[in-house]
């Protein structure tokens, strides 16, 4: 189970990409048809090598060792990358920082330059360091509070200066009004956990809907939350809709008669209504959408010439 994160960024992601196609779409024939083209695309090549007895293969030398290093970041890296959206901020950020400063002392940041020093080196202890500083932001940010791996140091920015200026009582106060906004955001959807509580909804609605597929291991949901719906002109567009959401976490019963509904083989999937109750299937979106790309497909809903949507 341990090593599979480690393998499975090597095909998880197509696999994963094909599947939703065929449960987006209902073409099994061209769906079983992408599945043996994604064997084929991930196994020739390999063939290939092995059938050119190493012709193809570069020779061996002192370089491999820092390829086999580079990689063997680059996979621990994605790892965790795929495990962060079910552990706390904090042990992210200190997990990105412990593998930030491992790079560094790989890259011998901290060693002294060889006496004939080639580019190469100097180009490795430049990243090293860099890789270094990157690290020591991080450890400093989780200890003041920060919870955004891309913004460590936002708390400072939060309160307009360094904590000592205003005291301890200011140390993370931009995490914390980090987490109140998520959690008025997440207030203003209305929660449903089965087909009945939806049907009800939309039976007495009177202004247009938007359903909102969930996961917390969903890190497309939360990219969603965090960059899209919080943006403000995307916030002003979606006060004019009832918001719902259906937490499909625990995977219930339930959770996937919801998705079955709809045709959806998970989350993310965003589904409009009209304010009769009605699907507007060619308005439902699925994956992450960045808030220029969202913006967008409200306008186009929002631009049905019948029913308007945004009156009563």
């Amino acid at each position: 189970m341990v090593s599979a994160l480690i393998v499975g960024p090597c095909v998880a992601e197509p696999l994963a990409g094909v599947l939703l196609f065929i449960s987006q779409t209902s073409r099994l024939v061209l769906g079983g048809l992408a599945l043996f083209a994604l064997a084929w695309g991930e196994g020739l090549l390999l063939l290939l090598v092995g059938a050119s007895s190493g012709a193809l293969l570069p020779r061996a030398g002192a370089w491999m060792e820092g390829v086999k290093r580079l990689f063997g970041i680059l996979l621990l890296a994605t790892a965790w990358w795929m495990v962060n959206s079910i552990l706390p901020a904090w042990l992210a950020m200190l997990g990105w920082a412990f593998l930030s400063g491992w790079s560094a002392v790989m890259l011998h940041a901290f060693e002294p330059l060889p006496t004939e020093a080639r580019l190469a080196h100097y180009l490795g202890k430049a990243v090293g360091l860099l890789l270094a500083l990157w690290a020591a932001l991080l450890l400093i940010g989780t200890a003041a509070g920060g919870r955004d791996i891309l913004q460590p140091l936002a708390v400072w920015q939060a309160v307009g200066g360094s904590p000592g200026e205003g005291g301890a009582a200011q140390v993370g106060s931009g995490a914390r009004a980090d987490a109140a906004g998520a959690k008025a955001l997440r207030a203003k959807f209305t929660q449903v956990t089965s087909v009945a509580e939806l049907d009800n909804l939309l039976a007495n609605t009177s202004r247009p809907v938007m359903l909102d597929f969930y996961a917390d291991w969903c890190v497309s949901c939360i990219e969603m939350e965090k960059f899209t719906f919080s943006d403000p002109v995307v916030a002003e567009k979606l006060s004019h809709f009832v918001l719902v959401q259906a937490d499909v976490t625990k995977n219930t019963a339930d959770d996937r008669a919801l998705l079955k509904r709809f045709h959806l083989f998970g989350p993310p999937g965003i589904m409009f209504f009209d304010l009769h109750g009605r699907l507007l299937a060619d308005a439902r979106v699925i994956g992450f959408k960045n808030a220029g790309q969202f913006s967008a497909v409200l306008d186009r809903v929002a631009g049905r010439p019948a029913p308007p949507l945004f009156t009563r």
